[in-house]
């Protein structure tokens, strides 16, 4: 059997022991995760995927390879493989953690209780493994075929940036979603509680239940993010033990992550325009860096010079772009807590506020 085969079957069979001791052993009974439980399961996530790169340390060879192999095909020696399983890692988590928001906002919308957002999430992200996955290797043997393929990721990658930019803090309305009225138009839901359930039975058939339904939403909230996501690795690295191992421990950790941040999400102002920064950097990169530049000129388009970004150097703009965002996000936090706590609280006005609790006025109605 081909080393790359049982290095592929090891990397399976220790993702699924490490999902089989989360589900069945430390998480088998629902329960609310506390901030406690939730920040020590996050490091241990974020160990686990660091942890990694001595694993990508000894596959690798030293000495970059003369030519390329089936399981070195971008001829990494053994840092610049770790340069770019951490790239994509970091990438990954960022998208991660902006996908958080709309998690939020479908627990919020399908009352899900606390202690089911865990059993949720973890069939979630098990389905996100196997789509990534598919995403991947899809779009890596896509590349593999048709390498002008690439010009069509990075202008992907250019306009999710100036997409993201655009919208800004739009708000998710999953009432309005067109998902959300197919699965409710095609499928049987009940509506009834569920005691954390998928299944209930009424009507004497099996019916989904609202938990269900939240499953669907989030499986198919993390496809739309994928098309964002993959092309954004693959700009980074271009092999696939790479791309997808770091994806996966990317996203192992995203569970733990959600009990320890949602609550304080938007503190995180500057994140999506870190990630405008460093999607519109990797889409320039695939498009100047890449057979695109041949291809532009062959159409008649004008002359460019090719571009060629070493994996170090977007691993440092990923880096620096994350750091100076999380730094200017805890600034502004801070600033904000302390403009809060001086301002002084404003003059009560008994008769009105009587007159105005729970008043609502015709138009006005919240939106769900």
């Amino acid at each position: 059997m081909d080393a790359i085969i049982l290095v592929w079957l090891g990397f399976f069979a220790l993702v699924a022991t490490l999902l089989a001791l989360d589900l069945g052993v430390f998480h088998r009974k629902s329960h609310e995760i506390k901030m406690r439980e939730a920040i020590g399961w996050t490091v241990f996530w974020i160990a686990v995927g660091l942890s990694f790169t001595a694993v990508v340390y000894f596959l690798y060879p030293e000495a970059k390879p003369a030519a390329p192999t089936p399981d070195n095909p971008e001829m990494y020696d053994r840092w610049e493989a770790i340069a770019a399983y951490l790239g994509g890692y970091i990438m990954e988590k960022m998208l991660s953690v902006d996908n958080l928001f709309i998690f939020v906002i479908l627990f919020s919308f399908f009352g899900v209780k606390a202690k089911d957002q865990h059993h949720v999430l973890f069939w979630g992200i098990l389905g996100a493994l196997v789509m990534r996955g598919l995403f991947i290797f899809i779009g890596v043997a896509a590349i593999e075929k048709w390498e002008w393929i690439l010009f069509f990721f990075g202008g992907l990658l250019i306009y999710s940036a100036a997409r993201m930019a655009y919208t800004g803090d739009a708000e998710f309305n999953p009432a309005e979603s067109r998902t959300y009225r197919f699965l409710r138009r095609i499928l049987p839901f009940s509506d009834k509680p569920h005691e954390g359930k998928f299944f209930i039975r009424g009507n004497g058939r099996r019916m989904g239940t609202c938990l269900l339904l939240c499953l669907f939403m989030v499986e198919m909230t993390d496809i739309l993010f994928a098309i964002d996501s993959v092309p954004a690795v693959i700009g980074i690295a271009r092999d696939r033990f790479i791309i997808y191992t770091s994806n996966v421990f990317a996203i192992l950790g995203l569970r733990s992550l959600y009990f320890v941040i949602a609550g304080g999400l938007q503190s995180f102002k500057y994140l999506k325009p870190g990630l405008v920064l460093i999607l519109g950097f990797i889409g320039a990169k695939m498009i100047l860096g890449g057979p695109s530049i041949p291809l532009i000129e062959q159409m008649g388009g004008p002359h460019f010079p090719l571009i060629e970004i070493s994996v170090y150097a977007s691993l440092s703009v990923v880096i620096i772009i994350l750091g100076v965002a999380v730094a200017a996000s805890a600034v502004s936090a801070r600033r904000a807590r302390r403009k809060k706590h001086a301002r002084p609280p404003p003059p009560r006005d008994k008769e009105k506020s009587e007159t105005c609790a729970g008043e609502h006025r015709p138009g006005e109605g919240k939106k769900v």
